[in-house]
């Protein structure tokens, strides 16, 4: 990071980037890995936050020594950066202090340091990873084509389309499709050949503009009664949250929702928190809406009558979510894990639950509050990933086919279909080869829990020109996805 205003500043080989440019939340970092400081960036409270919270949730920082020859001071809201410690951690990210200027940086620094994996290097330093990333994929295709073999390495295509694929079934209108096309058939068959014939016979022009309006008004009044037989008539909203939690015990969410209404009309979506961003994340149509995103973001959008709008977003949430560690043992596999939840919103509930320890995964049960594992039950992340794609989840998802076809599933069938793919969201790769090498450091294990959505993450569906009043009933399954460190005390 370096100060736009400091035209006299040496370069490195260490790519650079405008500090002022750096996101204002913490929903838009998810691309970086590590930064380089040698200097107290000016930033407002905005843009402290989010750097904490992507330093908190795994980022790396790399301090370099000032133009004065020491470590920059840091004032009260980065105090966490002035520890006199070479290497020490915060939450699940690193600052890593050293004994030398930016300026000296070289390409040395970053294979060691920013880039040891080959994935990595290839991506900071632009190589062709081609052959790299062929390494550990199954044998798919004899082809020598190198696009072809990255996309067979993919888990997922388009994850985004499945998520919505699964919920859009959930919230499936019960039309009577063989009537309607039975009714669109007649319907066409009256413009044509119909009226040419009836304009043989008669040849008065009156005649033919009432027979032609009345046959407009009369399957227009029939469409709207039978194509109005939607999800139990009930605007309904289903939704599925990916959930880091930060330091404050507030929470990352990543959100996917299906939005289904009864009554057409321009609508406000929102919810809870800061940072808030919203897409579509679809090219297929054009959206007639209006995206602001901030903290006082939503989503206004013309939803017509009994037909459904999908999206995604993205914000911080209030929370306060702490759990501690109440036992542990482990060798070279978890032998033992107790987690205290510290939330009474599990009490009600019986989460599903994984643990990954280094490279193996190990189902967890729920018990008065606690998450408790055994090394019984594991797999590795072979298995994992292959237990994703064998699911059921998935079927893409077109708007132009919604709610035609599909296999009927019960509502939470559907909300369990996606506990694994969203487990392998979670690692933010979707490619085969790298996620089946994947192994936590040893000081650490990462916690996969899965449970109802609560209120307070709900999202609020309105009226525009009544914001006040929220539509609709709403159900939704949250992946609540954390590392607790064993060696410390709670």
């Amino acid at each position: 990071l370096t100060d736009p205003d400091d035209f006299a500043a040496a370069g490195s080989y260490v790519k650079r980037f405008p500090e002022n440019l750096f996101p204002p939340m913490a929903g838009a970092t998810d691309g970086l890995k590590a930064v380089v400081l040698d200097h107290v960036p000016r930033w407002e409270e905005a843009r402290r936050q989010a750097f904490l919270d992507w330093l908190y949730k795994g980022g790396t920082v790399h301090l370099m020594h000032a133009a004065s020859g020491d470590f920059p001071e840091f004032p009260a809201a980065l105090s966490i950066l002035n520890l006199k410690l070479t290497a020490y951690r915060v939450g699940s990210g690193l600052v890593v202090r050293h004994q030398r200027p930016s300026r000296d940086l070289g390409k040395a620094f970053v294979d060691e340091m920013i880039a040891p994996d080959r994935w990595t290097r290839s991506a900071v330093l632009g190589l062709d990873a081609t052959e790299e990333t062929k390494r550990g994929v199954p044998e798919k295709t004899t082809t020598n084509n190198p696009t072809y073999q990255i996309y067979q390495d993919r888990v997922f295509d388009d994850l985004d389309a499945g998520v919505f694929g699964e919920l859009n079934q959930m919230t499936r209108p019960k039309h009577k499709w063989a009537f309607i096309y039975l009714l669109s058939l007649i319907y066409i068959v009256l413009i044509f050949p119909g009226f040419y014939l009836l304009g043989l016979k008669r040849r008065d022009y009156r005649v033919m503009y009432a027979a032609m309006l009345l046959v407009v008004l009369m399957f227009s009044a029939v469409f709207a009664f039978v194509g109005r037989r939607g999800y139990d008539e009930t605007t309904t909203l289903h939704t599925v949250i990916f959930a880091r939690p930060l330091a404050d015990g507030s929470l990352d969410v990543t959100g996917w929702t299906n939005a289904f209404v009864t009554d057409g009309d321009d609508y406000a979506i929102t919810y809870d928190g800061s940072g808030k961003l919203f897409s579509t994340a679809q090219e297929l149509e054009r959206v007639n809406g209006d995206i602001t995103s901030g903290t006082g973001g939503r989503f206004v959008v013309d939803i017509p009558p009994y037909s459904n709008r999908s999206f995604t977003y993205r914000a911080r949430v209030p929370g306060n979510f702490a759990p501690t560690v109440k036992e542990f043992a482990a060798g070279e596999k978890l032998q033992r894990l107790t987690v205290d939840l510290g939330d009474t919103l599990f009490v009600q509930q019986n989460p599903q639950a994984l643990a990954l320890y280094k490279d193996i995964v190990y189902s967890g049960t729920f018990n008065n509050g606690r998450i408790e594992v055994y090394e019984t039950g594991s797999m590795t992340m072979t298995e994992l990933v292959n237990r994703s794609k064998q699911s059921g989840f998935g079927g893409g998802y077109n708007p132009m086919f919604y709610g035609m076809g599909g296999e009927e599933k019960p509502v939470e069938a559907r909300y369990q279909d996606l506990f694994w793919p969203l487990v392998v969201r979670s690692f933010h790769n979707r490619q085969y080869s790298k996620l089946i090498e994947f192994a936590l450091p040893a000081d650490r294990v990462r916690l996969f829990v899965y449970a109802r959505m609560p209120d307070s993450l709900r999202t609020r569906l309105s009226l525009l020109d009544d914001p006040d009043v929220p539509l609709g009933k709403q159900s939704g399954a949250v992946l609540y996805v954390f590392d607790v460190f064993p060696g410390e005390k709670p």
